[in-house]
């Protein structure tokens, strides 16, 4: 009887700790909207993100990922051609990546789940 019951403490245990490790693996999807071209964030395309992108290019300022996102309007990484693609686009010239434009891009944000140290230990169960 004392053996099947530290077997059955154990296999408790485990299934715990199994459930614990799955569900912090998960993730949750959410929609991110930006607009295409507002690397200041404030919800307009101007002159003012294309000196945002120079500030943050030359390290004098930093953007946040939320703005990082928004500002590179070619989608191969912030670089100084996402500056003159927005000059471009306020002068009116032809819009090939849709600078202005809402835009939508799916993330993934850890789960709310937070393990402390030893909740990922098996119980001491003494013999």
């Amino acid at each position: 009887m004392k053996k099947t019951l530290k077997l059955l403490t154990v296999l408790c245990a485990a299934t715990i700790c199994t459930s614990a490790v799955s569900i912090a693996a998960n993730a949750v999807n959410t929609d991110t909207n930006y607009l295409r071209g507002d690397a200041d964030g404030d919800g307009v395309v101007t002159i003012s993100d294309v000196t945002a992108i120079q500030r943050h290019l030359a390290d004098l300022e930093h953007l946040s990922s939320a703005n990082l996102q928004a500002a590179d309007v070619d989608g191969n990484g912030l670089d100084i051609t996402d500056a003159t693609k927005i000059q471009r686009f306020l002068a009116e010239f032809e819009n090939l990546y849709h600078i202005g434009e809402w835009a939508s891009v799916e993330t993934t944000q850890p789960a709310t789940y937070w393990i402390k140290p030893g909740d990922n230990e098996l119980p001491f169960i003494p013999n």
